[in-house]
């Protein structure tokens, strides 16, 4: 049921009212961990994530108004949380919406452009082609009774 809200939610065009939308998308700590583990570069983190007392490997927290989602871009404020600290990061992104997936742009600078892609059915997400992030919805309490 709730992920038929979800997608409800996600695919609609018309909204009552603006509503506050948070979409968090974690990657798991098992995944994580085994990409870590390949990877000489990586052995500081995979040891600091493998001590971690939190559940997730990465996990990010889109903001947005549900109604811009009629619109093609829309602004989307991005916290970023990882297993091997305990900073979180905070982005102002762009979202691009499309029809079968939501696309956020990060901009890293000199590193170039990253794309975070969603699927609008599924809510499952990752960079660019990889699908390795799980997504879940939460929004604001009084949207409940307006699906």
């Amino acid at each position: 049921m709730k992920k038929l809200i979800a997608i409800a939610l996600l695919t609609s065009s018309t909204f009552l009212s603006a509503e506050s939308v948070q979409l968090t998308c974690e990657r798991s700590m098992e995944e994580l961990l085994s990409y870590y583990s390949n990877s000489k570069y990586f052995i500081k983190e995979y040891n600091k994530c493998k001590s971690s007392i939190v559940d997730y490997g990465i996990k990010y927290v889109f903001s947005f108004d549900s109604n811009q989602l009629n619109n093609e871009k829309i602004n989307v404020d991005t916290i970023k949380y990882r297993c091997q600290d305990d900073k979180s990061t905070h982005y102002t992104n762009e979202m691009i919406v499309v029809h079968n997936k939501l696309q956020v742009i990060f901009d890293n600078g000199s590193y170039g452009i990253s794309r975070f892609n969603i699927n609008r059915e599924t809510l499952e997400a990752g960079f660019e082609n990889e699908i390795n992030f799980s997504c879940k919805l939460k929004y604001s309490e009084n949207k409940k009774n307006k699906i």
